[in-house]
């Protein structure tokens, strides 16, 4: 149990290291274990049933007029030692080419940029430092036709604070 105990700690800080260093940051998943950080992930758990969520069947069907995504709140203050759940608090909404939205997405690609945070195993964001974060949400690559960089994405900026409320 003990040498169980200690690989996951290694894991874990060496997936520490290359996020704070990486300067483009990770895409990951909601849960994800800490060996997989680097590989670009979809959220595919994490993201609470809410009232104008749509079902994978809906997304399906409106993929092809998903023109951009919005994220509400894209603003979101924490302090540093607090672990936040960035999928719990923020809901990913889909937009069509005049602005209508659609419904909110319950299944994304996300990734983080930025310094002093630690991607949890059960999608957690431990957060260690002062700063600021941005959290990006991309529609699922397998829901997009077009070129990759003209993906629909949402962006939140995470401030994180010294000291606590």
């Amino acid at each position: 149990m003990r040498v169980r105990s200690i690989a996951i700690a290694l894991l874990l800080t060496l997936a520490s290291a290359c996020i704070s260093s990486s300067g483009r940051g990770v895409f990951a998943s909601v849960p994800v274990p800490a060996s997989v950080l680097m590989d670009s992930r979809t959220i595919d758990r994490g993201v609470p049933a809410r009232p104008g969520q749509l079902t994978a069947a809906e997304v399906d069907s409106l993929a092809p007029r998903i023109r951009a995504l919005r994220a509400d709140p894209d603003v979101l203050d924490a302090f540093v030692g607090d672990t936040l759940r960035v999928a719990r608090e923020v809901r990913i909404l889909a937009l069509d080419s005049a602005g209508t939205v659609l419904g909110e997405l319950p299944v994304y690609d996300f990734g983080y940029t930025g310094r002093g945070f630690r991607l949890l195993a059960d999608g957690g964001l431990s957060l260690s430092r002062a700063g600021t974060i941005v959290f990006t949400a991309r529609l699922p690559a397998t829901h997009w036709t077009g070129a990759p960089a003209e993906r629909p994405r949402a962006a939140v900026t995470l401030t994180i604070r010294r000291g606590g409320p």
